[in-house]
C-alpha cells in the first residue's frame, strides 16, 4: 500500500484559543485549512494512519511546516476544534518550545522549512496538484502503485517540479472539500 501525503499551503497562523469559539471567526480565511487537517485523516469515521500532512504556514514572517504523521498522531478527532487546538499547540511551540503550552503532542512536529524541502525529500514520488473543478466528472485514474503519492492543496502557482506533477481537476471549492473528495477518490481506487 502506498503512503499518502497531503501538502497544504495555508495562510499565516493568526488565531488564538478564544478565536476558535468566536462565531465571527467562522468566516476567517484560515478555517477551511484548519478543518482540512481532520478531513485528511478521517473518512467515514475511519482514521487513516497511512496519511501524513505537511501544513505549510507562516508565523511572524518565517515559513514553517507543521507535520502530522498519521501512524503516530494522537488527540486528533474529526472536528474543526480538535484540529484547531493541535495547531495552537504548534503555534505555541513556535513561540516558546520550552513552555507547557508549547509542548507538542505525539505525531506532530514543527520545522522552519518551506515547500522546497518537501520537493527535495520526495522527488521520486508521484505528485498531484489540485486545479479545476470542471474535469472532475471525467474518469480520473490515480496511480497509487508508487511508494509515496503526494497531493498538493492551496497552491495558486507552483513550478512543475521536474515534470513530476500530474494535475487533478477540483477547482474553486473550499480546500477541506477538495481533501474530502481526494480522500474519497483514493479509497475508491484502492
Amino acid at each position: 500500500m502506498s503512503k499518502i501525503i497531503f501538502v497544504i499551503n495555508a495562510p499565516p497562523l493568526s488565531f488564538n484559543k478564544t478565536d476558535l469559539y468566536n462565531p465571527e471567526f467562522v468566516d476567517n480565511r484560515l478555517n477551511p485549512y484548519i478543518k482540512s487537517i481532520a478531513d485528511s485523516f478521517f473518512l467515514s469515521n475511519h482514521f487513516r494512519k497511512d496519511n501524513t500532512v505537511y501544513f505549510l504556514t507562516e508565523f511572524e514572517g518565517d515559513s514553517y511546516q507543521i507535520v502530522f504523521k498519521g501512524d503516530e498522531l494522537r488527540f486528533l478527532g474529526p472536528s474543526f476544534f480538535s484540529a484547531g487546538h493541535l495547531l495552537l499547540r504548534a503555534k505555541n511551540h513556535i513561540i516558546d518550545p520550552n513552555s507547557k503550552k508549547g509542548k507538542l503532542t505525539p505525531g506532530i512536529s514543527v520545522n522552519k522549512r518551506n515547500i522546497k524541502w518537501i520537493f527535495e525529500k520526495y522527488k521520486e514520488s508521484k505528485w498531484y496538484q489540485i486545479e479545476d473543478f470542471e474535469d472532475l466528472a471525467k474518469d480520473i485514474k490515480l496511480d497509487l502503485t508508487s511508494d509515496t503519492c503526494i497531493f498538493l492543496f492551496g497552491f495558486e502557482n507552483i513550478a512543475d517540479f521536474g515534470g513530476k506533477i500530474t494535475k487533478l481537476s477540483l477547482g474553486s471549492i473550499d480546500i477541506d472539500e477538495q481533501i474530502i473528495i481526494t480522500n474519497y477518490m483514493i479509497e475508491s481506487v484502492k
